[in-house]
């Protein structure tokens, strides 16, 4: 467990049962009762139907690199030691679009449409962020 000086997420009860699952390495986003699309973790209504009915249903985790940049400057200090840092959009097989980080050692072999899958990084006893890894 490494120890982060960096913004955490500070969930209200919506998304509250995405933070829960992912500190025990679980992946659910809501899946909408009416068409069946996922969607991300913070999102109230269905991006595809707009509908608000919804469950939180378990993800495979894979996905792939759907967008991402790579920061050579950091605007929040706390990012600075991790020059150059990478945040990708990744979207899920389910469909859903993530933002998060690709765990990778060289941030320029990132390529769009790279197949990735979801890994989980414990930042503290009650904080878990889903990342994505290469596969």
């Amino acid at each position: 467990m490494s120890t982060v000086h960096k913004p955490l997420p500070n969930p209200d009860e919506f998304p509250r049962i995405y933070w829960e699952c992912a500190r025990r390495h679980e992946l659910r986003l809501p899946v909408c009762d009416n068409c069946g699309q996922a969607r991300a973790h913070d999102s109230r209504s269905c991006p595809r139907c707009g509908s608000d009915e919804f469950q939180w249903k378990a993800m495979s985790g894979g996905g792939e690199v759907w967008s991402y940049c790579i920061f050579h400057k950091a605007f929040v200090k706390a990012f600075e030691t991790q020059l150059p840092y990478n945040v990708a959009v990744v979207k899920l097989h389910e469909g859903a679009l993530l933002v998060s980080t690709i765990v990778i050692a060289a941030p320029n072999h990132i390529e769009i449409g790279m197949a990735v899958k979801a890994t989980f990084e414990d930042v503290s006893p009650d904080e878990t962020l889903v990342k994505f890894i290469p596969e």
